[in-house]
């Protein structure tokens, strides 16, 4: 068994490399400004440290994967009750699996959640 100390973690995903080879477990940290990521270690057997991404406010991750890329996308919720307008992205998994780039913000208002549908070939995020 394994702890994993997060910073007001509001949700957990689970996702492979596109190889499905490499496991991964990210962490929407709401109050600590970033995603967590950690990477299975086979030698160690437990989930290491590997990737931190800056976000403001996260609450919800869809992993999902288009074209053999692996796509992360991050809801944000600002943290004051004025403002429903939130700063959401997308990111891509690098090649070398070392970090993750963004790809495209994602314009949303009032959104604390993210879903992934896919039908016949075709993806939404929702």
């Amino acid at each position: 068994l394994q702890s994993i100390r997060t910073v007001g973690a509001r949700d957990v995903k689970h996702f492979t490399a596109p190889s499905g080879l490499t496991h991964h477990i990210a962490f929407a940290n709401r109050w600590g400004g970033t995603v967590s990521i950690f990477t299975w270690d086979a030698a160690l057997h437990r989930f290491a440290p590997s990737v931190s991404i800056n976000s403001a406010g996260a609450m919800s991750l869809a992993p999902f994967s288009h074209a053999g890329d692996m796509l992360l996308a991050v809801v944000n919720v600002p943290s004051t009750t004025t403002s429903h307008a939130n700063k959401s992205a997308v990111f891509r998994l690098g090649s070398d699996m070392s970090g993750f780039s963004k790809v495209q913000d994602l314009p949303t208002a009032g959104a604390s959640y993210v879903k992934l549908l896919a039908n016949v070939g075709e993806r939404a995020l929702l």
